[in-house]
């Protein structure tokens, strides 16, 4: 039986531990709301046991968590640790009780809570759950570099698999956010033992005909990243074959992968987006290895080209434009980052001349952007500059 540092606290008034709702229970209840002597809501967690005691975590609760905790909307850690602050109860063989005193709940030890991100039913999973490892990580020590990376692989994995996912779908009548919904997720848990982060599904679509696209763009998304994460976490896995789809692959999973050096060591995907598994799949440095290899074979099938003219269709949804000459040919369709907004905005707006150097996405009438000059007043020029770069 462990021991943890508590106060003497007066605040607790029990006579017992008597269940009101049990929402666990394996040879006894394990979890369940109970009342203190002047009626105040608790939730009792069994967080330790021996042949003659058992150890439970008390926490004040309310209706509002306990029924988030019965529909699995929030992980049963986070219910019972981030209440500020607790006591630890024992009950002896004989039924009665002492109060060890108040403590912070995040001082018990790490085994004796349950599992990041565990909920009550176990087919009760985030859409997408992302956990980032390393030594140098402590609880709410987390550097902001890793939360920055986790938010912003998981955004920029999503657009490129989801724009190669509906590279051959119809436009016409799509609404605003359409596009940007599928990889500006929601974001609806952290926790902070290493760093995770869950996120939701897409915002539901107000247009019900847009049903059909959605399921079809999750259903390829899924299929691809299910298959690269197994093509990456695998031992000894073949190549990928020189495609535009292992291209979409190899760059979303460049985004999740841990870098050669740095905080984080290890990042395990998780969620029904990965196809729901109970392990999740786990990065190291040596998926990362992997990954930058095959980005640099793949890159053979792409060619960086530069093209002078001007910005037009403006899609701010599908951070994409059109780039077109001064007599309004079409010279490419062209997609860029959140990092580039600004820039191509710009030139939009003050349908500026520019020249931009693009990769020539294979397979596909896209190009994704690298730089972006705005040409001088007397630079201006009618036709296409381009060569391999």
């Amino acid at each position: 039986m462990w021991t943890v540092v508590t106060r003497p606290s007066q605040a607790l008034w029990l006579k017992g531990l008597v269940p009101e709702r049990v929402l666990d229970e394996y040879d006894g209840p394990r979890l369940f709301t109970m009342r203190s002597d002047q009626n105040d809501l608790l939730l009792a967690y069994l967080c330790a046991q021996d042949a003659e005691v058992e150890r439970f975590l008390v926490v004040p609760t309310n209706d509002m968590i306990i029924n988030d905790l019965e529909k699995s909307e929030i992980a049963v850690r986070d219910a019972l640790v981030g209440r500020g602050w607790s006591w630890l109860v024992d009950r002896m063989k004989d039924g009665s009780i002492s109060i060890l005193g108040a403590l912070d709940p995040s001082a018990v030890p790490e085994d004796a809570l349950p599992t990041h991100g565990a909920r009550l039913s176990p087919n009760a999973q985030p859409f997408l759950c992302l956990k980032m490892i390393g030594e140098a990580m402590a609880p709410k020590r987390v550097p902001a570099s890793v939360i920055e990376r986790a938010v912003k692989g998981v955004t920029s994995a999503a657009r490129i698999l989801t724009r190669y996912a509906q590279r051959r779908m119809p436009t016409t009548g799509r609404p605003a956010e359409s596009f940007r919904r599928y990889y500006d997720l929601p974001v609806v848990a952290f926790a902070f033992g290493s760093f995770e982060i869950e996120f939701d599904r897409p915002t539901p679509d107000p247009q019900a005909q847009l049903d059909l696209e959605e399921s079809q763009t999750l259903a390829t998304v899924q299929t691809l990243l299910v298959r690269g994460l197994q093509w990456a976490s695998g031992p000894g896995a073949e190549e990928l074959p020189q495609t535009a789809e292992s291209s979409a692959i190899v760059e979303a999973l460049a985004h999740l992968a841990p870098s050669q050096k740095g905080t984080v060591s290890r990042v395990e995907v998780s969620g029904t987006l990965v196809g729901g598994s109970q392990s999740p799949f786990s990065l190291t440095r040596a998926s990362g290895e992997r990954i930058g290899a095959a980005r640099k074979r793949l890159s053979v099938e792409r060619r960086s080209r530069t093209y002078e003219g001007f910005v037009r269709e403006f899609d701010k949804d599908k951070l994409t434009f059109i780039l077109r000459n001064a007599t309004g040919e079409t010279l490419r369709v062209v997609g860029f980052s959140e990092e580039q907004y600004e820039d191509a905005w710009l030139a939009f707006d003050a349908e500026h001349l520019v020249t931009i150097v693009a990769d020539e996405l294979p397979g596909t009438n896209m190009s994704d952007l690298i730089s972006m000059t705005f040409n001088a007043p007397d630079d201006s020029h009618d036709g296409e500059q381009s060569g391999d770069s």
